[in-house]
């Protein structure tokens, strides 16, 4: 039978199931509120239905730790797996308790302060520190316990343009490493302060929050006096990690209400503008990052890894040789390791932009407490180095260009990088606080009322900051929309921006209907044909009028559901059988291969919603997805239940995937939606190189692109290029020096990058400074191919020896950078390059006829042809225009006997 009908008759049953409790459970939820039991799985798929009823605790792949309350039990009872009553953590733990007045007579921390002394400690730190430390209460929990937090920052009470930054740990009760660790924290940050460089710089550039003790109803639940009985629920039993709003669990998704403390902590959130945080636990040692309720990585899943890492490596360094070295060396992919659905870490990192982690200290929930200054020395410098991660990456103030005032709420956004709720947004100081692994990237700044303004080509270098002010542009005209991508007879509604006070809108909706509107916020716009669309809108007060218009504002794709059958497409709304409004059907069986509508793209498959009935196997109604033209394909994954595909590429030559789904008799789900794409191979090229004939000092001499004769169509045509591509230029951009080809090989190593592993060629500019562009100067020259090994670059000039890179080119961001100039080995070959002095090299001049030699020929056939004329001639070496003794003597004579070393 399946589970959701066993569940459905759980209900009925509920009172014998009750009955049949064992004694020894029966005694743990008397004591505790809680059982704490083990189970085991024959995988992880398994876990996907039980997260969402039990508190699953820790997983090794088979074994499954969890707690669960007595509703709790009962529905895990029903799914009839085999368990073992565990001991719980709090079991025989006699802890050193220390009241106020012990506390303040030692400084040793190897103790636990009774609720009365936690809370007199928490308002010391405040008396004793005024000028930097502010302690409040942000709630109360179920049984009245207080929820302190300790602010700590230079100016308290002046909200400064700085990153927010929050510590909570304890959520779990019986977990408290975490919160000794944070008492001991905030000591620290206020007793060295002004001595110690490194505190005092993050004191005075952050505003801190530390929250000890999240859940003191757990952890005091044997009485206030001591921590013996601590639980991991909260006094009504509930996990307060599986209660906050999920974005694929749903608001409730353990189904339980809201609870004291979480509402506490959303509303906490709510208030500030926290860009990192992290909440501490026990039970294991690791640093677990997002997501933690599916396996689809986040957008900045590399930086995750090197900031966990950092955090590892650093404990492990300043620890016994096992801490903190399980898993991946110390860090996890939270879904990678167990599903949770409700938890803190997704709910701060999806709706409100903060980096948080969750991080296990100790694999022992409540460790005797004269080990407690050992986890203190394990973790106090990775405490800091987590901190001072909310310093780095790209960071600035956005203000109104006209005024100079911060804009709040305006979106920072990284191209081709963000998806997932992964951007961010300025503060109500204009500070924001992108973070971002090492790398190159163009960043979108937009907000309402302003125009938006990207900045490309940003450089971020780890455990660095990169400053990065902006002005926006303000608007007197703006407007927004519900939805800019929709199916075929979707309508949109438009609201106009109040940036301006205006008495009339005159709104134009190219391909909608009705086209025209004179609302000031018209509804119900339909779009019926695919494409893109502009959207104007003019606003006046009577007196002046303004305008504008979005161009591609609004996307209208082809819809498909799965069928049998195929689609060729790289713009559609992907569903199941059900379509945008609906849910599937009994008894279906569909294979739906969708083709890229693009030469050398790739089919991506973006999948914004998925639920199909679960089993722990896929077993009943299952979507498999193959990377290929057919089931026959090499399969990505087989998906059931909420575990989303996520995003899915193809990497098949075709480009296209196939997906086969199967419902069976009984019971359905909402299905799915995905957006369809293609992604092609197309990246950009940052190359530098200088010639040695127009080289002057620094830079290269821009004489020839003066010239009437200089070609607007690209010169490669001839032997012994034949290129045939049509690059050509309306006029001649400033500071051009000349034209040259660019050919990509695709091999291995350099000695195999020969000719045969050519892959494409193109005609572009090369700039005084070295700078290889496109045909409008600025740009970086785009090239669509596939790459298969490693990339190497050759530089052809007319009149020069070509060069090859000696090694692959770099991928940073989607942009392949070589830099030619630097040293002589950055060319291929023995001496590929000449040193052109001061820490320069470049293209050797001379090869007039482009044979790869510099002989007599060239001299000959090519400068006595033309020695004497001023013009666009081969024989004029260095590029000034006139082919005279200098080209002959400085020149070619210095070079004559050389040749090129690119690999034939």
């Amino acid at each position: 039978m399946k589970y959701l009908l066993v569940l459905a008759i759980m209900a009925v049953f509920a009172l014998n199931l009750k009955a049949q409790l064992g004694a020894d459970i029966q005694a743990e939820l008397k004591k505790n509120g809680e059982v704490y039991f083990t189970f085991e799985v024959q995988s992880a798929k398994e876990l996907a239905a039980l997260t969402k009823i039990i508190s699953i605790d820790n997983f090794d792949g088979q074994q499954v730790w969890a707690y669960a309350s007595e509703k709790e039990f009962l529905a895990f009872q029903s799914f009839g797996f085999d368990y073992k009553v565990q001991a719980h953590p709090n079991e025989n733990f006699n802890p050193n308790m220390a009241t106020f007045e012990q506390i303040q007579n030692g400084d040793a921390w190897n103790y636990y302060p009774t609720y009365d002394a936690y809370i007199s400690m928490m308002y010391q730190f405040e008396t004793d520190h005024p000028g930097l430390c502010d302690v409040f209460s942000i709630g109360t929990s179920v049984n009245g316990r207080q929820l302190l937090v300790a602010r700590i920052t230079d100016n308290i009470g002046i909200e400064e343009a700085e990153p927010e930054f929050f510590y909570t740990s304890s959520m779990h009760g019986d977990e408290l490493v975490g919160a000794i660790l944070m008492l001991r924290l905030i000591d620290s940050l206020l007793t060295a302060y002004g001595t110690d460089p490194r505190v005092t710089n993050l004191v005075n550039s952050m505003d801190i929050y530390i929250n000890p003790m999240a859940n003191p109803d757990g952890t005091y639940n044997g009485g206030n006096s001591t921590v013996s009985g601590a639980i991991r629920y909260n006094a009504n039993g509930v996990d307060i990690n599986r209660n906050f709003p999920d974005r694929l669990g749903g608001q409730h998704p353990d189904g339980n209400a809201w609870q004291p403390e979480t509402i506490a902590f959303m509303d906490f959130a709510e208030q500030h503008e926290f860009t990192m945080s992290a909440n501490f636990h026990g039970g294991a040692e690791v640093f677990n990052y997002p997501w933690d309720a599916t396996y689809s990585l986040c957008a900045d899943d590399a930086w995750w890894q090197y900031v966990g890492h950092e955090y590892a490596d650093t404990a492990q360094t300043f620890s016994s040789v096992s801490y903190m070295s399980g898993f991946d060396d110390g860090i996890t992919n939270g879904a990678a390791w167990y599903l949770v659905y409700g938890g803190r870490q997704d709910l701060m990192n999806y709706y409100h932009q903060c980096r948080e982690v969750t991080i296990e200290l100790s694999n022992t929930k409540l460790p005797s407490a004269s080990t407690l200054p050992n986890y203190w020395e394990y973790n106090r410098r990775s405490l800091l180095n987590y901190m001072e991660q909310a310093l780095f990456g790209v960071r600035g103030l956005v203000t109104d260009a006209n005024s100079g005032l911060p804009v709040e709420d305006a979106e920072v956004y990284v191209l081709s990088h963000e998806y997932d709720s992964s951007w961010v947004y300025s503060s109500a100081q204009g500070n924001y606080h992108r973070y971002l692994l090492a790398g190159t990237y163009d960043i979108r700044f937009s907000a309402p009322c302003y125009a938006d303004q990207v900045i490309s080509n940003i450089t971020v270098v780890n455990n660095q900051a990169t400053v990065l002010d902006v002005q926006l542009q303000p608007l007197d005209v703006d407007f927004t929309s519900n939805k800019t991508t929709l199916e075929p007879g979707g309508a949109v509604n438009f609201f106009s921006g109040t940036c301006f006070t205006a008495t009339s809108w005159t709104w134009t909706f190219e391909g909608g209907s009705p086209s025209t509107s004179t609302l000031e916020n018209p509804t119900g716009i339909v779009y019926s044909t695919p494409g893109t669309w502009d959207v104007k809108l003019v606003i006046s007060d009577g007196v002046s009028s303004d305008s504008i218009t979005k161009t591609n504002f609004i996307t209208v794709t082809q819809e498909v559901l799965i069928t049998d059958g195929a689609v060729t497409t790289c713009n559609a709304l992907f569903y199941d059988s059900g379509g945008p409004s609906g849910g599937y059907s009994n008894y279906e069986d569909e294979i739906l291969t969708i083709n890229p509508s693009s030469a050398n793209a790739k089919v991506k498959a973006d999948f914004q919603s998925f639920n199909v009935e679960y089993h722990s196997s896929c077993n009943y109604d299952f979507l498999i997805i193959y990377d290929g033209p057919d089931t026959g394909s090499t399969p990505i994954g087989m998906y059931c239940g909420t575990n989303s595909p996520g995003i899915v590429v193809s990497t098949h030559s075709t480009g296209a995937l196939t997906f086969q789904f199967h419902s069976d008799y009984s019971v359905t789900a909402a299905g799915w939606e995905a957006i369809i794409t293609c992604e092609t191979s197309a990246f950009e090229l940052d190359l530098k190189a200088f010639l040695e004939g127009p080289f002057q000092t620094s830079s290269m001499n821009a004489d020839l692109s003066g010239l009437s004769s200089f070609p607007l169509d690209q010169p490669y045509a001839t032997t012994p290029w034949n290129y045939t591509g049509s690059e050509s230029v309306l006029s001649v951009p400033a500071t051009v020096v000349d034209w040259v080809l660019i050919e990509l090989r695709d091999a291995p190593n350099a000695t195999a990058a020969n000719a045969s592993t050519a892959i494409a060629r193109q005609a572009a500019l090369i700039m005084q400074n070295g700078n290889i562009r496109a045909l409008d100067g600025t740009s970086l020259p785009l090239f669509d191919v596939a790459i298969n090994n490693q990339l190497f670059v050759v530089i052809y000039h007319r009149n020069h020896l070509p060069v090859m890179s000696s090694g692959a080119l770099n991928n940073i961001g989607g942009i392949y950078n070589y830099d030619f100039t630097t040293s002589m080995g950055q060319a291929f070959g023995a001496n590929a390059q000449v040193d052109l002095g001061a820490g320069y090299f470049g293209l050797i001049a001379g090869d007039a006829n482009a044979d790869g030699q510099i002989n007599l020929t060239d001299k000959t056939n090519e400068w006595e042809s033309r020695a004497g004329l001023n013009g666009y001639f081969n024989g004029d070496l260095n590029l000034n225009g006139e082919s005279n003794n200098v080209d002959k003597n400085a020149l070619w004579m210095k070079n004559s006997g050389l040749f090129d070393q690119v690999p034939d």
